[in-house]
């Protein structure tokens, strides 16, 4: 069975923590912006994997100059809001679901494989990690 890659690049902000006039994604690291680094190394990675690109909505067509015609057909650009947070907050259920049920079919793929256990960094809220061992038959519902 193959497995889809997806990856979210959540990269919504504005420069205001780096204290610039431009986004941090935006600004230039041997002659290429940072977004173009972060996405190449996706492909490096898994020359089939999809990216889910979310940038502030005055950068998407300039973001989309950046990459290859053959990366393009991989990246579904996604108008976010003015700050990470803003790009994210607007429906935060649906973001939640869709997190757990990637985490759950990963979580069967590597069961299934025959990996002796997961681990979870809860970050202090297990809510989702239960919900995914729930979904996975470790614990009792």
């Amino acid at each position: 069975m193959t497995m889809k890659k997806t990856a979210v690049i959540v990269a919504g902000g504005s420069g205001v923590r780096m204290g610039t006039d431009v986004p941090k994604q935006f600004l230039h690291l041997k002659g290429k912006p940072i977004i173009w680094h972060t996405v190449q190394q996706f492909f490096y990675a898994y020359y089939d994997i999809q990216i889910v690109l979310v940038l502030p909505a005055s950068y998407v067509k300039e973001a989309a100059t950046y990459f290859e015609p053959a990366q393009l057909s991989h990246i579904q650009f996604v108008e976010g809001g003015t700050t990470r947070f803003e790009s994210v907050k607007n429906d935060p259920v649906s973001v939640k679901k869709i997190g757990i049920d990637i985490a759950t079919q990963m979580g069967a793929q590597l069961l299934d494989l025959g990996v002796p256990g997961l681990h979870f960094y809860t970050m202090n809220t297990a809510e989702s990690t239960i919900e995914i061992a729930k979904n996975l038959g470790l614990v009792k519902s």
